[in-house]
């Protein structure tokens, strides 16, 4: 990874970590968001497996062009809450890494 990948990095986790708090002040428990919940539909697509969001860019421009949310941001019957703007950082961050190759 480029300089420019440590400081997405470094914007996901503040963004899980404010995400947590905020959930914790608020009374909610967010479930933590993580690279392996993601699989690839399509060289250009991926999918955060747990609520089925996808995530697509256009080749060359790395940045998300469309998207589904899924379930992401609801309570699943499995007692999962993952944060939208988690699912879309890790989400961006993936493409990012696959398209810039």
């Amino acid at each position: 990874m480029g300089g420019g990948d440590a400081a997405i990095e470094a914007k996901i986790s503040s963004l899980s970590v404010a995400s947590r708090a905020f959930a914790t002040e608020v009374g909610l428990s967010r479930t933590k968001v993580e690279r392996v919940q993601f699989r690839w539909n399509d060289p250009d697509e991926v999918k955060h497996v747990p609520t089925g969001a996808w995530f697509r860019a256009t080749p060359g421009y790395p940045e998300v062009m469309q998207h589904n949310w899924g379930k992401a941001g609801d309570v699943l019957v499995t007692d999962e809450d993952f944060d939208r703007g988690d699912v879309w950082a890790i989400a961006a961050l993936l493409l990012v890494e696959r398209l810039r190759k």
